[in-house]
């Protein structure tokens, strides 16, 4: 009787986790959207499933701290954490690593249905008002435009509230992000929920205030971002779970426009 009971014991410990081992809790910084009462809007249902994945697929646990883009970008480049949906430019390849690619973004411009904004080249924006978000890239070729040519006018706190500003024409366009491949489609899954901000408009611009530009203004990589040094080790894990993604097909079933490469 007493040796079945060392038998068991001795069972029991060699297969369980070992004593004291915990999960490693890894920090993700991302950008905190707001709605207009200030709110922070959850991840999608795609976003939520991708990090699940990445979790389960590195064994790892995520804490999630969100913040302004500003202050995400600050945080992650003084060692902080992995920033969320971060592109690449030459000036932040100096302060961080990126992992592999995650998705790609089309650069869209948004503006009154009621004002022609002829748009072909990245030049054509020479003079205009564009509504951007403060310290974002929206890929090196037009954020050289945006800093010599253009007039920026910064989002709010929230970005309904820089729509606003566009239906008040202190705006001739303002820039989104989205994985939508044409227009129409990036129309249907960000702004056109906004169309009751014009309730104060006549005609069809009360029921279609905002139009989004035919031609994109331009194409860009997501990544994790993270400061060199910080977390070595998870970020080579974090790379081998992308390129597992992408091979296995999972990426294309939880991005509209995944990273091919």
């Amino acid at each position: 009787m007493f040796t079945s009971v060392i038998t068991l014991l001795a069972l029991v410990i060699l297969t369980s986790p070992a004593l004291g081992q915990e999960t490693q809790t890894i920090t993700i910084l991302t950008n905190r959207n707001l709605d207009s009462t200030d709110k922070v809007i959850p991840f999608n249902k795609e976003t939520t499933e991708f990090f699940q994945y990445l979790e389960k697929e590195t064994n790892v646990h995520f804490e999630f701290k969100r913040y302004p883009w500003k202050q995400a970008l600050f945080l992650a480049k003084n060692g902080h954490g992995f920033l969320y949906g971060a592109s690449i430019t030459k000036k932040r390849a100096l302060s961080f690593k990126f992992s592999e690619p995650i998705y790609y973004d089309y650069v869209w411009i948004v503006k009154r249905c009621d004002t022609k904004f002829v748009f072909d080249k990245l030049e054509d924006l020479t003079g205009k008002t564009i509504g951007v978000m403060r310290d974002a890239s929206y890929g090196e070729e037009l954020d050289k435009i945006l800093n010599d040519r253009v007039i920026l006018a910064y989002e709010f706190h929230d970005f309904e509230s820089s729509l606003q500003e566009l239906l008040k024409k202190r705006e001739d366009g303002h820039l989104i992000y989205s994985q939508m491949k044409t227009a129409d489609a990036a129309l249907d899954s960000r702004i056109r929920q906004y169309g009751r901000l014009a309730n104060l408009e006549t005609g069809s611009m009360k029921t279609n205030p905002f139009c989004i530009v035919p031609k994109p203004a331009a194409v860009i990589s997501n990544h994790f971002a993270v400061a060199p040094g910080y977390n070595d080790a998870y970020l080579n894990r974090l790379n081998s779970a992308l390129v597992k993604a992408r091979a296995s097909g999972e990426l294309n079933h939880l991005f509209v426009n995944p990273a091919t490469k």
